[in-house]
């Protein structure tokens, strides 16, 4: 799927460990790393091309960095930030959702004594991105889906045509499809929203991206420091997290191969501390004597998916790996 590389000329940001540094653009050369990664750029270089043509829909788990590739996608085809309008889905209210996507004008309603200007005028001639669309109210999805079909739309309380000429992209975490069966989403809607999906993995299975993200922080980072770092299994595939402990690192100046060692240690404690005893049985009885399974084969034996049995993994303590990436193997180190 989404493969991150490093990128070139780094030492420019070596004093701004990610503060206000957007994910470059995803299309760029393998980094110093093994790592094979998720090689993306031809389906990044159609989603380049389809922006503004057709609504993109983004699919990962939370802080997975869906809002880095929109930003990525839109500054790569020559947007600025201005023009990138953010609309957190999972806080328009039922009531206010309408006046806030469309916008309104005065005396629309109780209490709306001025004209209001909807993200849909705010993104005329940019981009709208949609965070967390699975969350958007029902109510409102219908005049949306109007508007993705004919990308006209009227302010509340107004009957007059509005245009606005802007690229769409849309990302949620959710299972879609479950939404639709479930009645909390439009079919219709989501067929529309599906014309280009890009599904990103979690962030244990992007080596590439992480050691691109250290690099831009730290480029003369040690490189047992950035082994360390890339092998590190980031809860949840996220990249929040990532950018977070790489912000304390530059803050702290901890880039040494045993302070980075210290600060991982503490990075979650708690969850370290709390083994998994079923999990550690599965482990001991799979490689009993030493041979290599896969997390594959852990989730078979545990009767939970891939994902899930990755994360139950983590777990568990004297566990070694013999690569990065989907493909690799593990064992109890000897």
């Amino acid at each position: 799927m989404l493969t991150f590389s490093k990128r070139k000329g780094g030492a420019a940001h070596r004093n701004s460990p990610l503060s206000h540094s957007p994910l470059r653009p995803f299309h760029m050369r393998a980094g110093r790393g093994s790592g094979k990664g998720y090689n993306m750029r031809d389906l990044y270089q159609r989603a380049l091309r389809l922006l503004g043509v057709v609504p993109l829909l983004l699919l990962g788990a939370p802080g997975v960095g869906k809002t880095h590739l929109a930003r990525s996608l839109w500054r790569a085809r020559g947007g600025n930030d201005a023009a990138f309008v953010v609309v957190d889905c999972a806080a328009l209210t039922p009531t206010l959702a309408e006046s806030h996507l469309f916008g309104h004008v005065r005396g629309a309603f109780t209490g709306a004594t001025n004209n209001r200007r909807g993200f849909l005028e705010e993104a005329h001639g940019g981009c709208l991105f949609l965070d967390e669309i699975g969350e958007l109210p029902k109510s409102i999805q219908p005049r949306f889906l109007r508007f993705l079909s004919e990308r006209k739309y009227s302010p509340v309380g107004s009957s007059q045509t509005r245009e606005s000429s802007c690229a769409v992209i849309a990302a949620t975490h959710r299972d879609l499809d479950a939404e639709v069966r479930a009645g909390r989403f439009r079919a219709d809607l989501l067929s529309r929203l599906k014309a280009e999906t890009i599904e990103i993995p979690p962030l244990c299975d992007q080596p590439d991206l992480v050691e691109r993200l250290v690099l831009e922080a730290h480029p003369e980072i040690a490189d047992e420091s950035l082994r360390a770092l890339v092998a590190e299994p980031w809860s949840e595939g996220n990249v929040r997290e990532l950018l977070h402990f790489l912000r304390k690192l530059g803050a702290l100046e901890a880039w040494s191969p045993g302070e980075v060692a210290s600060e991982l240690a503490r990075v979650r404690p708690r969850e370290r501390a709390q083994l998994d005893p079923e999990a550690l049985a599965a482990v001991r009885e799979l490689g009993q004597h030493g041979e290599w399974f896969t997390t594959r084969q852990l989730a078979a034996r545990l009767g939970v998916s891939v994902d899930r049995a990755r994360k139950r993994l983590d777990k568990v303590d004297g566990v070694e790996s013999d690569g990065r990436g989907r493909g690799r193997r593990y064992r109890l180190k000897q």
